[in-house]
């Protein structure tokens, strides 16, 4: 959690007693991941890491804000897609570990933090929400060929010969490969 020249840190010096926050903007290619530039973010990245200190433990709180362009699952058009994630992270400074099976840290993340530790690197962190961000399904919502059939209730409901969006839209792809 300690390095010279992070991204995004957090000075230790700066977290007091209580809650405090800290806004950071940077770009995808600030990062130097390959992964990250490819996920198709285009404008800047908003973060906001929340602290919250109480004697030696230390709760910090991070989420994103950005936008990108990713290409149509369907037709490969781009859609503008907003992409928001959230992490938490507890430490504790007294070098005693924590119960491992508290609920509270069972789905976030625990880490010792060296009581002489100048700053908190946050940059792994936060790449690792942004990716978590990136949608696994995207579709248009302008074009109706690209809209997902989601009428499960209306499937059991159709009589054999009635025609449907989806397909319709199943036989307009039938077309193409032939």
């Amino acid at each position: 959690m300690q390095t010279g020249n992070a991204l995004i840190e957090i000075r230790t010096a700066a977290i007091t007693e209580g809650s405090c926050a800290f806004n950071f903007t940077c770009r995808a290619e600030d990062f130097n991941d390959p992964k990250l530039t490819e996920s198709g973010f285009t404008d800047e990245i908003r973060i906001r890491a929340v602290t919250k200190k109480t004697g030696n433990e230390l709760m910090l709180a991070i989420t994103t804000e950005a936008t990108g362009e990713i290409p149509c699952d369907i037709c490969l058009a781009p859609v503008k897609v907003s992409m928001n994630g959230s992490w938490r992270i507890y430490c504790n400074t007294d070098g005693i570990a924590r119960d491992e099976d508290a609920e509270e840290t069972a789905r976030e993340e625990y880490r010792l933090l060296d009581r002489t530790a100048v700053s908190i690197d946050l940059t792994g962190d936060v790449r690792e929400t942004l990716l978590l961000s990136v949608p696994m399904k995207v579709t248009c919502t302008a074009n109706p060929d690209c809209k997902l059939y989601t009428g499960s209730e209306q499937e059991g409901q159709e009589e054999k010969g009635s025609t449907s969006p989806w397909r319709e839209s199943l036989a307009k792809l039938k077309k193409n490969y032939r």
